[in-house]
């Protein structure tokens, strides 16, 4: 499948994509936009113009690549498939990587990006094989397990007999009984949002070795439950212990698919969809977080104990109080 990069709000004639005004790719890029109820590209006269939001749209012939403008090598205005415009794509993509390591508290190792970025991977492949490679390293170290909760009907009394249920509900049944015991199984809420995300992923990669990498993991996730939808309660009702640790890395990538809506902005069939970041926000979350990780070696000294927040989205901030009264003055809008 061909892949065709833009940076934010670039511009690409028509002629040098070797579309025209009839071709049938602009109307499925206005079916995406119209889906997720945003300008994800903008179709002009003459050309397509990228906005803010960076990520991929996956249409059934075309992969649309969308990078941050900041600070990368080569030239970004050269022609498409030339080797400026190639190392530009490199190394934005590599810069994209670095963004979400920060902004979402992914573990991203060199020696895992680099062969995806030397083969021109569009960057959801490469999230896609961190995802697989990191799970299936650590689950050849075990899969998780715990004790689970089950109420279950059977034959034998196991764990503890709930007599009072049972006389209450079907006091006629003298064979079967109501049971709850804990049971030692990979059936997790951890392990059910990996076994999501696999099965979703499986439907959208194009690449052969993520593809053996998630069917190993499937493979291995057999038995645990299988979820039509994530929730946010079941993103949070994962914990993590000294036990388990090692599998946040992985979490976290997993809640990046998730929570960007990668496997809900679909359009007809499997293989189109989008998986995108707003820019503005994406980078202000960065600036945040990496003062805030690194505010020690960055700010003054006197301001080492300053208390960092990001921007207010949903809150209203001021500069000042009004002395005496209290009455806040100047609304800050960052």
């Amino acid at each position: 499948m061909r892949t065709i990069t833009l940076f934010e709000h670039q511009m690409r004639p028509y002629k040098e994509l070797g579309w025209n005004l009839v071709h049938p790719l602009l109307a499925q890029i206005e079916q995406v936009n119209k889906v997720t109820g945003v300008e994800l590209v903008q179709l002009r006269h003459r050309y397509l113009k990228a906005t803010q939001f960076v990520g991929v749209i996956r249409l059934p012939s075309v992969t649309l690549q969308i990078l941050p403008k900041i600070d990368h090598d080569g030239d970004a205005e050269a022609a498409l498939e030339s080797r400026p415009y190639h190392t530009a794509v490199q190394s934005a993509t590599r810069n994209l990587l670095h963004l979400l390591s920060y902004t979402q508290d992914i573990e991203i190792h060199e020696q895992d990006a680099a062969p995806l970025l030397a083969r021109k991977s569009d960057w959801f492949e490469i999230l896609t094989r961190l995802f697989a490679v990191n799970l299936h390293r650590e689950m050849k170290r075990g899969v998780e397990r715990a004790y689970v909760r089950k109420e279950e009907s059977l034959g034998v009394i196991k764990g503890r007999w709930q007599l009072e249920r049972q006389l209450t509900q079907r006091p006629h049944v003298k064979h079967i009984f109501d049971v709850i015991y804990d049971e030692f199984s990979p059936d997790t809420p951890l392990n059910r949002v990996f076994q999501f995300v696999v099965e979703h992923l499986l439907l959208r990669t194009q690449d052969r070795q993520n593809q053996r990498l998630l069917r190993d993991l499937r493979q291995w996730l057999s038995e645990v439950s299988k979820l039509g939808r994530i929730s946010h309660a079941d993103l949070e009702a994962v914990s993590f212990t000294r036990l388990n640790k090692r599998f946040r890395p992985c979490f976290n990538l997993g809640r990046l698919f998730i929570e960007n809506r990668a496997f809900q902005l679909s359009v007809g069939v499997h293989h189109t969809f989008a998986f995108v970041f707003d820019m503005n926000r994406l980078f202000e979350e960065f600036v945040y977080r990496f003062i805030e990780r690194h505010k020690r070696r960055v700010l003054p000294n006197s301001w080492h104990d300053l208390s960092i927040t990001a921007k207010a989205w949903d809150r209203t901030v001021y500069l000042a109080q009004e002395i005496p009264g209290g009455q806040p003055m100047f609304r800050l809008i960052p």
